[in-house]
């Protein structure tokens, strides 16, 4: 099953096939677009891994009074759910204390304390309706060619090529 287009890249299509987006609008589309991107060529290679999982693309849960959370992708096995938080960067990334840093300089929060979040907020979801799974979750990056400097040696971080073994 393909991933849904997201509802602001389709919004955003949808306006600039009426004409040209103004600068700022049309930078905010070209990113929407390319992570979308790049999360559907992660999902073609979870995909063609065959397993006995269930695959969940792009799980969304609001709580009550609370946050909404997102989840890319969800490999749901017997007594375990692997969480995919999908990253795709334009430029080569490192790492510094809790921060990604681009090669523009640019300080991005660190994936790894999204993905730890969503996979706590998961946990008691499955709390909730009684549901006892074991969670393990992993951010991709998914660019082709990026390099990740500094990255942890314990991180639970996997490269677009490291997927198959992984899934």
């Amino acid at each position: 099953m393909k991933r849904k287009k997201p509802m602001n890249l389709y919004v955003m299509d949808v306006i600039k096939s009426r004409g040209a987006l103004p600068h700022e609008f049309e930078n905010y589309r070209s990113n929407l677009e390319f992570g979308y991107r790049h999360e559907c060529h992660i999902d073609d290679i979870i995909d063609s891994v065959n397993g006995p999982w269930l695959i969940i693309k792009g799980f969304s849960y609001n709580e009550l009074f609370e946050d909404k959370y997102q989840i890319d992708t969800i490999l749901l096995t017997g007594d375990e759910a692997f969480l995919h938080e999908i990253k795709a960067y334009r430029t080569d990334v490192e790492f510094r204390n809790d921060f990604l840093i681009n090669g523009n300089g640019t300080f991005i929060n660190n994936p790894l304390t999204q993905a730890k979040g969503a996979s706590e907020k998961f946990t008691d979801l499955l709390t909730r309706l009684d549901i006892n799974l074991k969670i393990t979750y992993y951010v991709i990056i998914a660019t082709e060619g990026g390099i990740v400097y500094d990255m942890p040696r314990d991180t639970k971080i996997l490269l677009r090529d490291q997927v198959r073994k992984y899934a």
